[in-house]
């Protein structure tokens, strides 16, 4: 695993999807979206990989949201 992306616009994810899709040394592993229906997260698990949904609504803080969002992308 050469990196994580984290994205949060399905816009920019469609972009690194057709990028890196025959790059030799780059893998997206991860996918995070503040929005649990974004439709990212839907093509990520249709790829088979890791999608989740952590969103700054969901914490008290944004420290404990940057706990989690780090959390995610390891």
């Amino acid at each position: 695993k050469l990196f994580s992306y984290i994205a949060f616009s399905c816009r920019y994810l469609t972009s690194i999807f057709l990028t890196t899709s025959s790059h030799p040394f780059a893998e997206i592993v991860t996918v995070i979206s503040n929005n649990k229906d974004a439709f990212a997260l839907k093509r990520a698990e249709k790829k088979g990989i890791n999608a989740q949904c952590i969103s700054p609504k969901d914490f008290e803080n944004r420290e404990l949201f940057n706990k989690a969002l780090l959390e995610g992308v390891r």
